[in-house]
């Protein structure tokens, strides 16, 4: 088309042309267009994950997963008081008189259900902390997959029975590593290394048949009376 006298385009040059030529060469009639036969698409890959916390302001909360609390006198929060690498990690300080005995607690869910995940963690307990990390499917009532408890002296347990005994005030590295999906079979591992020792193994550790899909990863604080624990070094790849 032509522009109308006085346009700009035509101080700048702008030289008019024919457009009827231009487009579809039927434009009165409805393209024909072949069903579309596109693969459904599959789940996302489950991503892996690497948090130390070092780029948390000091009070923050982790970018990934969710923080629970019940108040202010127990919180959880990045700090830079203890830390098994860099300089900063996640406080649990829990205390007495909290409405749930589960909180405060972190979680995040890995979305997967297939492959085998392997996780490792740093935690450090301080005297008197029980403490629990665990696995779960999606909904209610969730399956129970890996579980880990810390009794408030140490004793750490799985698959019902006693392992071994952790430190008091140092970072102890745990590595859970399970099989989901057509190739979950209802057992476990765990690897343990206790400051300046070698790594102890647990193969074969049970957990409920059914777990074939990880969704929920939490640490949590059990402690009824005052706690501190500290969270760091967080690894979650798959294989």
């Amino acid at each position: 088309g032509k522009p109308p006298a006085g346009s700009p385009a035509l101080e700048v040059g702008f030289v008019p042309f024919d457009i009827s030529g231009a487009g579809r060469l039927t434009p009165g009639r409805a393209a024909t267009v072949g069903p579309l036969d596109w693969p459904l698409a599959g789940p996302a890959p489950a991503l892996p994950l690497v948090e130390g916390f070092e780029t948390t302001v000091l009070g923050g909360r982790p970018a990934v997963g969710f923080i629970y609390e019940d108040g202010l006198a127990a919180p959880a929060a990045v700090s830079d008081e203890a830390a098994a690498t860099g300089r900063q990690s996640l406080k649990f300080t829990d205390a007495a008189g909290q409405p749930n005995f589960y909180n405060p607690h972190y979680c995040f869910d890995p979305g997967a259900s297939e492959g085998t995940a392997d996780l490792s963690f740093a935690l450090r307990l301080e005297a008197g902390s029980p403490f629990e990390h665990g696995w779960r499917s999606a909904g209610e009532p969730f399956i129970v997959g890996p579980s880990l408890q810390w009794t408030a002296d140490g004793t750490l347990r799985a698959a019902d029975r006693d392992l071994l005994q952790v430190p008091a005030g140092e970072f102890v590295t745990y590595r859970v590593t399970c099989a989901l999906g057509a190739a979950a079979d209802g057992t476990w591992s765990l690897e343990v290394t206790l400051p300046g020792q070698a790594p102890q193994r647990f193969d074969g550790l049970p957990c409920d048949p059914a777990f074939d899909e990880f969704r929920w990863c939490g640490w949590v604080s059990v402690a009824e009376a005052p706690a501190t624990a500290y969270l760091d070094d967080l690894r979650l790849e798959w294989r």
